[in-house]
């Protein structure tokens, strides 16, 4: 019972005690919380949820779409108020394909990036887990706590991601497929689960959703949405079970519904997008349905936009594609429900008390009550069984006190005043409770409350200047000073510096400081850099090398100037493919053979192709079986070293990781003997990789996207077999004899051979550069040509690649190159001078203008070339360019019914008027048209006619019709049919004349050649239960006949 301030109370004062008198049928303490809010704040602004349904095609076939999705969503965060971004599940559509949780993963992340977003943790988002990112169910309460069933998704989405971000306040057992968290908007606390996909029941999900209850009940106070894969099927009732398996969405329902926080549900899965309301208790929980995954490109980016309006109590629903800039709008996609939101403004708790005896009162006050301000108050009531929550009640307040006692805010470090019935509260200077008020942020001080004062001392403690360049940080007069990193090596022709906690040596181009090209690289992908032996670096340019169009004007106005990198690459299917560099038993003096070596090569492999072994028969021993990459030399038949591997580079198996090889030179310990080298990392499928590796004389490494795979401890010290008569090829490897065996599946580009083994720097270096030539380069192909089956080497010293099966690759590319050829199109019609457009006709002048010719006819006499050079611009006039170049421009009268056309309304006087005549100048008042085309027959210059070329094309073809038994078909004379209107065949008639009865398939081979300008008709019929189908009428209706029907 309510005893003040009394419901609907008016000018109470600013620090009204609320006070209630409480009764409990079971006679017990009870504890009283009382709940308020100001009702004279103005509404919350309007705010919106992102729903992101089923995402499994584009994280498989169109990461792009799914990318824009989460940009849109970044760049509208402020324009839309987006306050969270629920993923509804089916994150990808195969759960164990890496390549698709990396996907997934490159777009979710947008929406962490607190640079983009301006939000130091993100936006806020959680993610359901569907049936196709968990093997299809959640599996027991063992497999949920094992792992198991979403092993990638918690590998991609783990709890660790989202540790420590404001909004996310939990999960369910060891991993993330069940998570909440936690929000505020407008005034308004939310609490948002996503749940994982469940369709066989059983424990896990009674744990599932037991935990939720609980979590729902303890946050009673804020409003709760769900989202998880299923809910509703395609007739809008809650999965039961009986149109599909598993009855998750009854379920969910049942379990949650008496939850009066509840309001929102949330789910994809299915189709059709229905939405329900359902009222339990008072409480309306709406659940919605969004998927859009049966679209073109797996859905064309459609997403749900919910914008909740405090002030209009509803929540409006659009579904927008970002990906077409486009919305759906009828009234399954767009579509409005409603919500009390109560303007957005919030109860607040403002006090409690504790062990209160049954049918005595409660009080708490209040303070801070402004003039005209209303206010809103009730009480929650436990007797520590279960909760009673009280009705509400309001106030009116005029703001005014009357002893200081009313302006008491319970604050001890304000200083608290009732002047002329106002309240005057102030903050008391360096007034403290506890230490934690005194904590002024700086680690140098050491901040303590004495006596209610905060006392700050300095110290003397380590602690971080945020300068990651400088060590030994200690506090000294309450600051932090360290002293900085020393980066000299000592070196004169270095740039010696920190970043990043870490020195940078770098070199410093000066005279005669270069001990290595790395060190010369000015940065510019078109000049070659070397260092002469005198220390001096040497940048030469690439003849027609250019970054961009600037670098290529050529200062003709009339050329366009175009940096083109025409870049491209080759793909191998792994059944045979490949590209070869050289000849059949090529010279043991090879240009590509070399003692000493690195091999250099981009590539993106698909998981295929065919194994090749490094070593067999003979004096062969100790050699790998790998996907070949770059190899010259395989294992061969012959006995002769000649024959042996120089080098080979490839994909081991087992273990998919990098492996090279070769054979020692006859002049080695063991000629013939193998000497393998393999790395440590699992090559990843359908990502680009460079490989590289390196054979100074002595040891080997290995090299995968610049890092190392071995320690370098690996040193045959043997030669190897450098006068091969193997050709060098990529993609699979060869004999002396030319014979390939091995294949790789997947995608090459920029192989290199060197006649010595680069550096780590240099490697790390000239991986993303396209190097044309340079000192030590043997042999170079861009695989840049992009057309026809040759692949230009382009140092000059090697063979042309040649093209053995495979296939040009123009958009699945490595990291750009940076490397392109200027071009110089002519612009068409573009001038200088007057002379550039002279087109040697003395009727025309010519001029420039503005670098565009101009060629304008100049009427005069003995001028004309056409009829349309004589327009006089008189419509009632012909245009006539006589023989002798002259122009006439006689008036016109077709019917010579002395009424000009211009005005005649019936041109050819055949009593039809022109707008209706199929031939408006021809005299033809049966109108016929023997094609349909509207245009008459005496006036028609092809009525029908189908030019054929019996060159290409002897067949005659046609749709086949079930309904048809058989066909007949008919060829004849098309003059004599337009004379006559009769189809005929008939002997004599035309050479072409022929039939063709009974035809039980859709075509019929014709037999001789037509003459050129023959004009020839055919007509095919069905026929069915004995009948022929009927062979048409003419422009009158009446059936035409065929005087030699196979009838």
């Amino acid at each position: 019972m309510i005893i003040s301030p009394a419901d609907g109370s008016t000018g109470v004062g600013s620090n009204p005690a609320l006070c209630v008198e409480v009764d409990d049928p079971e006679a017990e303490s009870m504890e009283v919380e009382f709940f308020a809010r100001d009702l004279s704040v103005l509404p919350g602004e309007d705010f919106s949820i992102v729903l992101i349904p089923d995402t499994e095609f584009y994280s498989q076939s169109y990461p792009y779409i799914f990318d824009s999705q989460i940009e849109w969503i970044v760049e509208n965060r402020e324009v839309r108020n987006i306050a969270f971004v629920s993923h509804a599940g089916d994150i990808v559509h195969v759960p164990n394909n890496p390549i698709e949780w990396f996907n997934a993963d490159q777009a979710m992340s947008l929406l962490e990036d607190p640079v983009t977003t301006e939000l130091p943790d993100g936006i806020p988002y959680g993610l359901s887990v569907g049936n196709h990112d968990n093997f299809g169910s959640a599996g027991t309460l063992e497999d949920q706590y094992s792992g198991i069933a979403s092993r990638l998704y918690n590998e991609t989405f783990p709890v660790e991601r989202f540790l420590g971000r404001n909004y996310y306040a939990g999960h369910f057992g060891v991993n993330n497929d069940n998570h909440y968290g936690l929000f505020r908007v407008s005034g308004m606390d939310f609490v948002i689960f996503h749940l994982e996909y469940d369709q066989t029941g059983g424990e896990l999900r009674d744990a599932v959703l037991d935990w939720a209850d609980d979590l729902l009940k303890s946050h009673s106070d804020r409003r709760a949405i769900l989202t998880t894969h299923y809910l509703l099927d395609p007739d809008g009732s809650f999965g039961d079970g009986s149109l599909f398996v598993g009855d998750q969405g009854q379920a969910t329902y049942d379990a949650l519904k008496d939850n009066p926080n509840l309001f929102l549900m949330l789910c994809a899965h299915l189709w059709y997008n229905p939405h329900r309301s359902d009222t339990y208790n008072g409480n309306t929980i709406h659940t919605l349905m969004a998927n859009y995954q049966y679209l073109e490109n797996g859905g064309n980016g459609f997403l749900r936009i919910l914008t909740f309006s405090p002030s209009q109590d509803e929540i409006r629903v659009e579904t927008y594609s970002t990906w077409l800039d486009e919305y759906m709008v009828d009234s399954v996609e767009q579509f409005a429900v409603p919500y009390d939101m109560e303007g957005g403004i919030q109860f607040r708790s403002v006090g409690s008390v504790s062990s209160v005896p049954s049918g005595s009162t409660a009080c708490v006050s209040w303070p801070g009550r402004e003039d005209g301000g209303e206010y809103e108050w009730f009480v929650k009531v436990t007797d520590g069984s279960s909760p009673t929550v009280g009705p509400r009640w309001t106030f009116d307040s005029n703001g005014a006190c009357n002893t200081v006692a009313d302006c008491d805010d319970g604050d001890p470090c304000t200083s608290d005043d009732c002047v002329s019935l106002v309240c005057l509260i102030e903050p008391i200077p360096n007034c403290c409770v506890s230490d934690d008020d005194c904590n002024d942020g700086n680690p140098c001080t050491d901040d303590t409350c004495q006596a209610g004062t905060c006392q700050v001392w300095a110290n003397t403690g380590p602690c971080s200047d945020g300068d990651s360049c400088t060590q030994d940080d200690t506090c000294f007069e309450g600051g932090c000073f360290g002293s900085l990193f020393d980066c000299d090596d000592g070196d004169e022709c270095t740039l010696d510096s920190c970043a990043d906690g870490a020195c940078e040596n770098a070199y410093e181009p000066s005279s005669g400081c270069c001990a290595e090209a790395v060190q010369c690289d000015d940065g510019n992908p078109c000049t070659v850099d070397s260092c002469e032996t005198d220390g001096n670096c040497l940048n030469d340019p690439v003849p027609g090398c250019c970054a961009s169009d600037l670098e290529c004007s050529d200062g003709n106005p009339c050329t366009l100037d175009v940096c083109s990198t025409n870049r491209a690459g080759v793909h191998l299917d792994g059944l045979g493919a490949y590209v070869s560099m050289g000849l059949n038993h090529a010279h043991p003096n090879d240009a590509l053979n070399s003692p000493e070596f690195t091999i250099e090569i981009w590539f993106k492999w698909d998981g295929g192709g065919e194994i090749t072994p490094t070593s067999e028969f003979y004096n062969d021993c100790c050699g790998i079986e790998a996907y070949p990459l770059a190899s010259k030399g395989r294992d061969d038949t012959d006995i002769d070293t000649d024959s042996n591997i120089n080098y080979f580079l490839g994909i081991l198996e087992p273990g998919h990781v990098l492996a090279a090889d070769l054979e020692e030179h006859a002049t080695g310990s063991n000629p013939g003997l193998n000497h393998p080298v393999t790395g440590t990392t699992p090559i990843t499928l359908g990502i680009w990789h460079h490989a590289a590796v390196t054979y100074n004389g002595c040891c080997w490494q290995l090299y995968l996207d610049g890092q190392p795979e071995t320690d370098g401890t690996s040193c045959p010290g043997e030669p190897p077999g450098y006068d091969t008569q193997a050709q060098f090829a990529i993609g699979s490897a060869q004999q002396a004899l030319g014979g390939a065996r091995g294949a790789f599946s997947g995608y090459l580009d920029e192989p290199r051979v060197w006649s010595r083994a680069l550096s780590q720097t240099e490697i790390q270096t000239n991986m993303n550069r396209a190097i044309p030539f340079a000192p030590d380069l043997l042999g170079r192909w861009g695989l840049d040509d992009g057309a026809g089956f040759i692949a230009v080497e382009s140092t000059g010293n090697s063979y042309r690649g040649r093209f053995v099966l495979a296939e040009w690759e123009y958009d699945d590319l490595p990291p750009a190159l940076g490397l392109g050829t200027c071009s110089y199109p002519s612009i068409p019609g573009c001038c200088e001078i007057a002379a550039d457009c002279e087109d040697a006709n003395a009727c025309t002048t010519d001029s420039c203008v503005n670098f565009e010719c101009r060629n304008l006819y100049a009427p005069t006499a003995g001028c004309c070339l056409l009829d349309a050079h004589c327009d006089d611009g008189d419509p009632c006039t012909d245009e006539i360019c006589d023989a002798t170049g002259t122009c006439t421009n006689p008036l016109l009268d077709t019917d010579g019914d002395s009424v000009l056309d211009c005005v005649d309304t019936d041109d050819d006087g055949d009593g039809i008027n022109d707008r209706c005549d199929n031939c408006a100048t021809t005299i033809n008042p049966g109108q016929d048209d023997l094609d349909g085309d509207f245009e008459g027959d005496l006036c028609d210059s092809d009525d029908g006619v189908i030019y054929l070329s019996f060159e290409v094309k002897d067949t005659l073809e046609w749709q086949d019709e079930p309904a048809f038994e058989s066909f007949n078909a008919y060829m004849g004379d098309l003059d004599v049919l337009r004379s006559t209107g009769v189809y005929t065949q008939s002997p004599g008639s035309n050479e072409l004349a022929s039939q063709a009865c009974n035809l039980s398939v859709p075509f019929w081979p014709l037999i001789g050649d037509p003459e050129p300008g023959d004009a020839a008709f055919f007509l095919i019929t069905g026929v069915s239960g004995g009948s022929e189908g009927s062979l048409g009428t003419d422009s009158s209706g009446n059936h035409r006949p065929n005087d030699n029907s196979c009838w």
